[in-house]
């Protein structure tokens, strides 16, 4: 083979690994983003921008004051960073797992996305620290059978 040929074939392969890794790159700034956003909802206490975030079989069965419940031991101070250390992805489902960074303390993070047919992030589970976002058994209008 001639030299030309495999310098061609040797610039294709590394070009290959460079466009790979941008998208790992861009995938991986895209779910710390959006960790960010929820975790600044968290700090500042904003349930409505945080239940527009849910999925929308979560939104009938989370109501605001399950969402305050999940905030309400959550102490996030100003300044704090998401650092995204493992995305599992099955289907259109993703889960992430990292660590929140405040100034004297670590906090572990779960979140669990759906990717809907638009491409928007709709959460599905959150866990950080020992708060769990959980959805309530019954939902409004209460109904007896």
């Amino acid at each position: 083979m001639k030299l030309g040929y495999k310098i061609i074939i040797a610039l294709l392969i590394v070009a290959a690994i460079f466009y790979i890794r941008s998208i790992q790159n861009q995938k991986l700034e895209r779910f710390e983003a959006k960790a960010q956003k929820l975790i600044t909802d968290i700090r500042h206490r904003d349930y409505f921008s945080f239940q527009e975030e849910l999925a929308p079989e979560l939104t009938q069965s989370v109501s605001i004051e399950g969402i305050q419940k999940f905030m309400a031991p959550l102490k996030i101070e100003r300044g704090a960073n998401v650092a995204v250390a493992k995305i599992e992805e099955q289907n259109s489902t993703h889960r992430i797992e990292g660590t929140l960074h405040l100034k004297k303390a670590e906090i572990p993070f779960e979140m669990l996305f759906h990717e809907d047919n638009s491409s928007r992030l709709l959460l599905l589970s959150a866990k950080v620290g020992n708060s769990t976002l959980e959805s309530e058994g019954s939902v409004f209008p209460f109904t007896k059978k």
